[in-house]
């Protein structure tokens, strides 16, 4: 006997179980009919029993299994193995179905792949399918082009297409969320109808329900969201509580832990806005903005505004900005910049410790340790190392220079007040004085002054020199030598010798001196103490007098010649 017909015989001893050879077909299973289509393999209880049926054209079909490719009419080049695997199938093809249950409810859906206990059970016209575990895609009814790996992977999907889910419920709650990756255990859990999601890691994106366009990677990332939207979340607990935030990128070890409303933002280190909840901001380093609430700030560095609270901030260092609260608009740049600002606004500080100790606002350090010592000022500017206000209630100060201190407000100090070989030049490399100007010196306005005080030198001795300083025309500062001009002659003295010019007697000086105490025509010496004096029209009014004193002289002369010729005649 060969080995063939020997197979056959040891199948018949089965009791009820017919062997049908009806062309190329091998059928083990309750007897039917000897035409059940072409080059099919079924064995199991009522397995592929509509094969039976006249005009039945299925062909390359294996049904291994108790009610296994049940209702498969038409439907050919499927694999059904286990007990009512693929039992409604009637014309779909190019199936494989493993596990009890696999594949029940698929009538017409052509190329799924289903293995496992009840995978894929409810899937009736979906394509393209593959399923891999207990109940994986257990929903699964028109949708198409889903792979699903895990037990319960997938679970409650029906038409969501396009969807990867691997790991133990990884997306089961999925219903018809689209174009979905979910990798491992309990990776989208919690997913319905969110689409387009990238999840990598146990219990990443868990709780997301719609949200749509995320990718979460690591344990635990975006566990929480559910319709936040556009986030990238990379590191275990990132992101973590983030419910509804949409467009965030947190990078790190729980970095955003605790964003649930903000958006617009990005985090990169371990813990970076770990309980920030704002919008618009950036934080990069580990602890940065750790519980920052304000937004649109940038923190970069360790723990930079790890407290803050304000907005529009812009830090740069190790625990740069570690003390500010409510203070916005600040830019601090270096290690421990701005360290104890907390309400302060509107101040730049550039340098390791510059503004450390400032709490003011529109304030202006720039240098190492500039603003250093002071804490309240306003509006002021230091530059240089060490600079510093001595006084926290300045305002509009500014110091210029290491070491330079600035006492009082509204003014500008350049240098070390203590170091007096400190030179300052204006259009010169080399100054040789305190002040040095090459150029014009201009001083504009009514209040505009110049003024030189200790200029009293006790080891001055005349050099003989008749020069001094004067204002010309221009209001230029010149170096001249003194000379008296008058606009006009009539402003001088030479009228006296005028014929017609009237005399005073002397008498009446004589009698005008006696009442006033000075001589007619100049000022007295109360008129000058309050009023001060022209010095041109002084200097015309005592040639005047002089001359005046000349014509009275002349006189004099004249009488006294007459009166000695009288004398002489009467000698005579």
């Amino acid at each position: 006997m060969n080995k063939q017909l020997r197979f056959l015989w040891l199948l018949s001893l089965l009791g009820s179980t017919q062997i049908a050879l009806a062309q190329t077909n091998l059928i083990v299973r309750t007897p039917a009919t000897s035409t059940p289509g072409t080059n099919n393999t079924v064995f199991g209880t009522l397995s592929g029993i509509s094969l039976s049926n006249d005009g039945v054209r299925a062909i390359n079909n294996v049904f291994v299994g108790a009610y296994a490719g049940y209702g498969t009419t038409t439907g050919s080049f499927n694999a059904f193995l286990g007990v009512d695997a693929g039992h409604s199938n009637t014309t779909g093809s190019y199936n494989a179905f493993l596990g009890h249950s696999a594949g029940y409810t698929n009538t017409t859906g052509n190329e799924n792949t289903f293995v496992g206990l009840s995978a894929g059970i409810l899937n009736s016209t979906g394509t393209y399918n593959t399923f891999l575990g207990a109940e994986a895609g257990f929903s699964n009814t028109t949708a198409y082009a889903n792979t699903f790996l895990g037990v319960d992977a997938g679970y409650a999907n029906t038409e969501g297409y396009e969807n990867t889910f691997v790991g133990t419920d990884a997306g089961e709650s999925n219903t018809t969320g689209n174009r979905n990756t979910f990798l491992g255990t309990q990776t989208g859990k919690a997913n319905t109808t969110g689409f387009f999601n990238s999840f990598l890691g146990e219990s990443a994106g868990f709780s997301n329900t719609t949200g749509n366009n995320n990718a979460f990677v690591g344990n635990g990332a975006g566990y929480r969201n559910t319709t936040g939207n556009f986030n990238a979340f990379l590191g275990a607990g990132a992101g973590s509580y983030n419910t509804t935030g949409l467009e965030n990128s947190f990078v790190g070890y729980r970095a955003g832990y605790s964003n649930t409303e903000g958006n617009f933002n990005s985090f990169f280190g371990k813990e970076a806005g770990f309980y920030s909840n704002g919008d618009q901001n950036t934080y990069i380093g580990v602890g940065s903005g750790y519980d920052s609430r304000g937004s649109s700030n940038v923190f970069m560095g360790n723990l930079a505004g790890e407290n803050n609270r304000g907005s529009d901030n812009s830090f740069v260092g190790f625990w740069v900005g570690r003390s500010n609260t409510t203070g916005g608009s600040n830019c601090f740049f270096g290690r421990d910049a701005g360290g104890l600002n907390t309400t302060g606004g509107g101040n730049a500080y550039y340098g390791v410790s510059a503004g450390s100790s400032l709490n003011g606002s529109r304030n202006v350090c720039i240098g190492y340790q500039a603003g250093w010592a002071s804490s309240d000022g306003r509006n002021s500017t230091l530059i240089g190392a060490n600079t510093s206000l001595s006084s926290g209630t300045l305002t509009n100060a500014t110091a210029i220079g290491y070491n330079a201190r600035v006492a009082v407000s509204n003014a500008v100090i350049l240098g070390d007040p203590t170091n007096t070989s400190l030179n300052v030049g204006i259009g010169t490399d080399s100054p040789q004085f305190p002040l040095d100007v090459r150029g014009t010196v201009n001083i504009r306005g009514a209040g505009g002054k110049l003024k030189f005080t200790h200029l009293l030198n006790p080891r001055w001795t005349p050099d003989g020199t008749d020069q001094l300083l004067t204002v010309n025309d221009k209001g230029e500062v010149v170096l001249t030598r003194y000379r008296l001009q008058i606009s006009n002659p009539n402003d001088w003295s030479d009228r006296v010798f005028a014929p017609g010019y009237r005399l005073m007697p002397l008498a009446d000086v004589q009698s005008f001196v006696q009442k006033n105490q000075h001589l007619p025509g100049l000022p007295s010496a109360e008129q000058v103490a309050h009023e001060g004096v022209d010095v041109a029209t002084l200097n015309a009014k005592l040639l005047e007098k002089i001359e005046e004193l000349t014509l009275y002289i002349i006189d004099l002369q004249r009488t006294t010649n007459q009166r000695i010729k009288e004398l002489e005649k009467k000698v005579k």
